[in-house]
């Protein structure tokens, strides 16, 4: 039922990218094909996927991961960490589209909306899995799929015409789906452990950390760059 889900996600996410990128003005104008967009986006989900895989064994590491059939296996041995398929991801995206000479700071908005609503379509999957096999998930667990579902109402009303008309620069909506995303699993963290947190940290919640400061510190030094340019028009 896992890799059914993911196949739902990856569909979702294609369908969400086409929808993001077909009929853009930059795009069209730096004549960047959709399947080039494709090109570069599959590929990336596939590398997310693959971080999503290592983290998870890096924080539940076995003797038996060291098979790579195991280790790749995911249908009869399950288990990936979506902190590190969103950095792989995004990485990749940041890496491959620029070397392709590909808008990077566009397609970077693009498919981390078009992730955010294929999390979000994985959240709900899951949560409805967990219900069926009546092993309801803890209430901490809800924490991040709610936030998607706000974030992703704020991106379609109220961001993304925004966007479209030009009112915010290449690169924001992607930093603020990083900042959103890695503060709720930061906040899930905390009210796990609370004061413990620091003790019993790991990779993920470091990475966590260390790019929502990323994220935030990016926001604001473009917003500032949009003040200032403001004040000079004026």
């Amino acid at each position: 039922m896992e890799s059914i889900a993911l196949i739902v996600c990856f569909f979702t996410f294609l369908f969400t990218l086409y929808g993001l990128s077909k009929d853009d003005f930059i795009l069209l104008r730096k004549n960047i094909s959709m399947d080039q967009v494709f090109n570069i986006s599959i590929i990336a989900m596939v590398v997310g996927l693959f971080f999503a895989r290592a983290l998870y064994v890096a924080n539940h590491f076995t003797v038996s991961f060291l098979n790579p059939l195991v280790f790749l296996a995911l249908p009869y041995f399950p288990g990936i960490s979506i902190v590190g398929g969103v950095i792989g991801f995004v990485v990749f995206i940041l890496y491959f589209a620029s070397v392709q000479k590909v808008p990077t700071q566009r397609l970077f908005d693009f498919s981390t909306v078009s992730l955010l609503v294929a999390m979000g379509v994985g959240y709900v999957l899951q949560i409805a899995l967990h219900l069926i096999r009546k092993k309801p998930l803890p209430f901490l667990e809800y924490i991040t799929p709610l936030v998607l579902l706000v974030l992703t109402l704020v991106f379609f009303f109220l961001l993304l015409p925004r966007y479209r008309r030009g009112e915010m620069k290449d690169a924001h909506l992607g930093l603020v789906f990083l900042a959103c995303f890695f503060a709720s699993t930061l906040l899930t963290d905390i009210l796990e452990n609370g004061k413990k947190l620091l003790i019993v940290m790991g990779v993920e919640g470091l990475l966590s950390l260390g790019i929502l400061i990323f994220a935030l510190s990016l926001l604001l030094k473009k917003e500032r760059k949009v003040i200032k340019f403001s004040k000079i028009r004026i």
